[in-house]
């Protein structure tokens, strides 16, 4: 990643569009995804993730988009912490339903972090081991 990228912040405009998407129809439910991972060889996402606040919950437009992520096999973590100092609970999303309020969801723990160093720890063997398991997927369906 280049420096130039690497200094992007949030963006007013992209907020503001969400605010503003929310005034419209009633039925256009809508749900963002914090961060994708992505590979470049293979070139894929390898993980979307979803930061979440303790306490902070899981949509039902959220179940419905991790359960089409997972139907594709692009893998859903949930990350419960604290931005600042880095300690992390990183969950795999495994499947969930959106009928009940609140929605059920099934979650595997994955790892704890105590610190952002940490965290880029588990994000390089995270990556390194998905990329290898896309690369033996694509073998094994093209022989």
């Amino acid at each position: 990643m280049n420096e130039a990228t690497r200094r992007l912040v949030g963006s007013d405009s992209r907020d503001d569009f969400k605010r503003r998407h929310k005034d419209l129809h009633s039925s256009f439910y809508a749900c963002d995804l914090d961060l994708c991972w992505i590979s470049k060889n293979p070139p894929s996402i390898l993980a979307a993730i979803d930061y979440k606040k303790d306490g902070d919950g899981i949509t039902f437009s959220e179940v419905i988009a991790y359960n089409n992520l997972r139907q594709q096999d692009i893998k859903v973590l949930i990350v419960q912490g604290d931005c600042e100092t880095g300690e992390f609970c990183v969950l795999e999303y495994v499947s969930g339903n959106y009928r009940p309020n609140p929605p059920q969801v099934q979650l595997v723990h994955v790892t704890d972090t105590t610190c952002w160093e940490d965290f880029e720890i588990f994000q390089f063997n995270f990556r390194r081991d998905e990329e290898q398991r896309l690369r033996q997927k694509k073998t094994q369906e093209n022989p």
